[in-house]
């Protein structure tokens, strides 16, 4: 497959139904966030872990935990948009056990209906509306913080 633009993903967000396998992310529901203008950066790093040998003075490095970031949603503002408002509702919830949701991001890579898609859990960590100008559209920006795996099906 060739490069593409970004022109066609979407970010959705679903309930807060246990997901971690492909099976579990696709059964849920998805509302798109609608006008969304970019998707942050996101997917695993790996905190490295250091050691420091007394014997040679030599700094031994390994994997440690896996951490797959927090994703930048930025959107224009439109107070009717269902997906706008679950992220809003989302970033709401104050109990620990219920406020994490499942996520799925869709590229716009295939020439039938399944493109490349990713599914994460994440918490709405923030959410808030960026500088108003004369000449600019209102914009928000909500923050993913993604507890999970990123669970990618390829496009077919």
């Amino acid at each position: 497959m060739a490069i593409q633009t970004g022109t066609g993903a979407s970010v959705a967000i679903g309930t807060t139904a246990a997901a971690t396998t492909l099976g579990q992310f696709e059964a849920d529901s998805y509302t798109v966030v609608g006008e969304t203008s970019s998707l942050g950066a996101f997917g695993d790093r790996r905190e490295i872990v250091e050691f420091k040998s007394l014997a040679d003075g030599r700094v031994r490095k390994a994997r440690g935990s896996a951490n797959a970031g927090d994703m930048t949603v930025t959107f224009g503002y439109d107070s009717t948009d269902s997906g706008q408002a679950a992220v809003k509702a989302a970033f709401e919830v104050v109990s620990q056990s219920a406020d994490e949701f499942n996520f799925r991001v869709m590229n716009n890579d295939s020439l039938g209906s399944n493109p490349t898609t990713r599914y994460f859990r994440a918490r709405v960590s923030s959410r808030e509306q960026q500088e108003i100008t004369n000449d600019g559209i209102v914009m928000m920006q909500a923050v993913l913080a993604i507890n999970s795996a990123i669970v990618e099906k390829p496009a077919a």
